[in-house]
């Protein structure tokens, strides 16, 4: 199969970036809010909102069509809002509880208002776990070769609210955004000539077998496997070197992923 990465982005701390996730922290709110203006955000959850920045950066409004598809990967999109359910029925009773505030426990919500966003029709499907960043670019390839896409749209996100934070202390928030297309449009950085997955690194085919363990999750959750993928995806860009991609990839065990330009 061959898909084209026609734009990528990551969106952290430091703001915008070509995959450089930089030092562990939270992008702040005047960021955020300064990257995103568009109307209709007040129902998301903050991973959601991470992720509809790096999402709109690389998939303008109004640029959807009929068979376009969207991918969310993320590992902690619905904690803080789980908790904060829980916290309020169980301390006021649950006729107090905010029924809009329940659907951000559900976690495929979060793809769902991403791709209503955007206007996108297609599939939209959610990945889970701190590897899912990187899976969630393995599913986008998979619905282009499987011709339910023309053009696919793949994210890592995780915020860190404080709730995260009280378990995970050392947790950071950013997200990462490609956007997959079937055939090459204009500004494409890289060509996906190949994916694959396996239960183990040393499952892989030799060619792509990395040397040393391939990506980890780290303090960004799940915005570290697409993260990885945006920075090949721009180095291939700028020396016309091929690249490989390899990490955990939630159900799959490991994947990965090879780029040329």
């Amino acid at each position: 199969m061959t898909a084209h990465v026609t734009a990528a982005t990551v969106f952290g701390p430091a703001g915008f970036t070509s995959g450089d996730l930089g030092e562990a922290g939270l992008v702040s709110d005047d960021l955020v809010a300064s990257a995103l203006t568009m109307r209709g955000l007040r129902p998301l959850s903050r991973t959601a909102r991470l992720a509809m920045v790096a999402a709109a950066a690389v998939w303008p409004q109004g640029s959807s069509g009929g068979r376009d598809a969207v991918v969310l990967g993320s590992a902690r999109s619905s904690l803080a809002p789980l908790a904060e359910f829980v916290q309020v029925a169980a301390e006021h009773g649950p006729d107090q509880v905010f029924p809009m505030a329940f659907p951000n426990t559900v976690v495929s919500v979060h793809v769902g208002y991403v791709a209503t966003l955007l206007g996108i029709t297609g599939p939209a499907v959610a990945v889970c776990g701190e590897h899912a960043g990187l899976e969630a670019v393995v599913e986008a390839c998979a619905l282009l070769d499987g011709d339910r896409a023309d053009r696919a749209l793949a994210i890592g996100a995780d915020a860190a609210e404080p709730t995260v934070l009280a378990g995970e202390p050392g947790a950071a928030e950013a997200a990462a955004a490609v956007r997959l297309s079937a055939v090459r449009e204009a500004g494409c950085l890289a060509r996906i000539t190949g994916w694959w997955t396996a239960p183990s690194y040393d499952d892989l085919p030799l060619g792509v077998r990395p040397a040393a363990p391939g990506v980890a999750a780290g303090p960004f959750g799940a915005a570290s496997g697409a993260a990885a993928l945006v920075a090949a995806a721009h180095a291939v860009a700028a020396d016309g070197r091929p690249r490989t991609v390899a990490g955990r990839s939630g159900v799959y065990g490991v994947a990965a992923v090879r780029l040329v330009p």
